[in-house]
């Protein structure tokens, strides 16, 4: 990972891995999401969430476009 973090949210989707979120220290609270790919085994940040977080619920969907 590009942060190092613990307690954030995690998904997997499309076999990749998503991490939200989560602590790093007493009050360092991380608002990024990064993804890993294990084909070619490389961490990347995506996005960011609106505000930090920690403790994450992660759910995958797949909507369906009509």
């Amino acid at each position: 990972m590009k942060e190092k973090r613990y307690r954030p949210g995690i998904a997997v989707i499309d076999g990749k891995i998503y991490v939200l979120g989560g602590e790093e220290g007493w009050d360092g609270y991380h608002d990024s999401i990064e993804c890993y790919d294990v084909d070619n085994d490389s961490w990347e940040i995506m996005s960011h969430l609106p505000s930090a977080r920690s403790w994450l619920g992660c759910v995958p969907l797949q909507v369906a476009r009509m």
